[in-house]
């Protein structure tokens, strides 16, 4: 009975106690100046401006971006190797095979694209004069799931 009073005590004090809401100096508690931009951000918004950085707005896409970074296509390619995003290129009947790997599924569609446009432009294997492709394959279904031509890519 004892018991039974002391807990009923105890909740009827902790509910009917106001909380205190101060802010609490500790470690992990946000920053002093963590809201001040708020205010801004809301304005922009209500101003329809986007905030993120968009960078390749009104830029057509070139694989000389790429290519210029890593300083030579060959290293390039030697890191979508690595990366996982590609696994091996083959030849059936004078036709090349670009197998890719399980991280080229994790890429958006555009980066895909970027990736194929670079392979192309490395190796020069469409071009306007022919009509030569390459296609896309995938060893674990073991099926084409596209091809690259000089009209761009056509995926499954």
């Amino acid at each position: 009975m004892i018991k039974q009073t002391l807990m009923a005590t105890i909740v009827v004090v902790m509910i009917s106690s106001p909380a205190a809401a101060a802010p609490k100096p500790w470690i992990f508690s946000w920053w002093p100046g963590h809201f001040a931009e708020i205010e801004r951000r809301k304005e922009l918004q209500l101003n329809h401006k986007d905030l993120h950085a968009r960078q390749w707005d009104s830029k057509k896409w070139n694989p000389d971006v790429w290519i210029q970074q890593e300083g030579d296509g060959l290293e390039l390619i030697n890191g979508f190797y690595e990366a996982g995003i590609l696994k091996d290129q083959t030849y059936k009947n004078t036709v090349p095979y670009l197998h890719v790997g399980p991280n080229y599924y994790k890429l958006s569609g555009y980066d895909q694209r970027r990736i194929l446009q670079s392979i192309d432009e490395v190796y020069g294997i469409t071009n306007i004069e022919t009509d030569d492709l390459f296609f896309i394959y995938d060893d674990n279904k073991r099926r084409i799931i596209g091809t690259y031509t000089k009209h761009g890519l056509q995926q499954d």
